[in-house]
This record gives structure tokens, sequence and C-alpha cells, in this order.
């Protein structure tokens, strides 16, 4: 998978399944007009069930969990019309998101996970601009107040 460093809502996410469609598409990012088509990541492909799982930690704390469910490519975007589904934190999931959290220098951050076929759960990205509203239509706490909470002690610190 090649994906921008700056994005959202799966724009210029692709999977790069052979040589001739990486050359392509680097081809194609060295030529445009922003820099930043020019700075990308790379990421493993995981082979998983049409679905990921989104956590939003507050601080260092799980505060809500949903999977996002395909809507028949290999994007689980919300913007995309993936379907929000409550998700339990389990223990797993909840060790894995304070480790990534707190790698990351903690806040509010939406940390996303797969279930890998053979390795089990895996996080494959940490967002520092989160977005919740697919979240919060089937999330079992109030997201947006438990983030103002934790912005109001963070500055009164």
């Amino acid at each position: 998978m090649i994906k921008p460093v700056i994005g959202s809502w799966g724009r210029g996410v692709m999977p790069l399944k052979d040589k001739d469609t990486m050359e392509a598409v680097f081809e194609i990012r060295d030529i445009t007009d922003s820099p930043h088509d020019r700075i990308y990541y790379l990421q493993e492909l995981i082979k998983r069930p049409p679905r990921d799982i989104r956590v939003i930690t507050v601080g260092d704390e799980p505060i809500a969990a949903m999977y996002r469910k395909s809507s028949g490519g290999f994007k689980t975007n919300i913007a995309l019309g993936a379907d929000p589904e409550l998700c339990v934190i389990t223990k797993e999931m909840e060790d894995m998101a304070v480790k990534a959290s707190k790698a990351m220098g903690s806040g509010i951050l939406g940390i996303d996970m797969m279930e890998d076929d053979e390795r089990g759960l895996v996080v494959h990205e940490v967002n520092n601009t989160v977005e919740f509203k697919g979240l919060a239509r089937v999330a079992q706490r109030n997201i947006p107040k438990k983030m103002v909470e934790y912005a109001l002690s963070y500055v009164r610190k």
C-alpha cells in the first residue's frame, strides 16, 4: 500500500500489487505539483477481514472503539461509506492502544488496528487528527465530552 503522509478519508491510498503499478504511481507522484505527493509511506498489505478497528484514546485511555466495515473495496473509511459497528474493547486492544498512545506522546488519538489472519491484531496507523463522527453514532460514551474534559485539564496543568 502507498499512503500519503498527510491525508484523510482514504484519499491517495492505493495498493501496489506489482512492480509496473508501483513505478507508475511513483512516476505520477514525481511530476505532480504538490510537494506532499513526493512524501509518502509504504504499508504492508494485510490479509484481513473486510474491516478494521478504530480505537479512540484520550490521554492514554481507550474510550471507544468501532469496527469500520468496508463498503466493497479494501478501504474502510467511514467517509467512503464504511459502516460503523460498536466494538467492545478487549484487553489486547486496550493494551495495544495504550502502548501506541504512549509511543506517540499521548493526547487525543485514533489508533487503527487490523485483524491479520496470521499474526492477530496489529496497529497499522495512529491518527493525531482523529475524526469520530462514525464512532459517535455507535459509541456508549460521550466522545466529545471526554475530549473537551481532557483538553481543559491539559491546559490547566
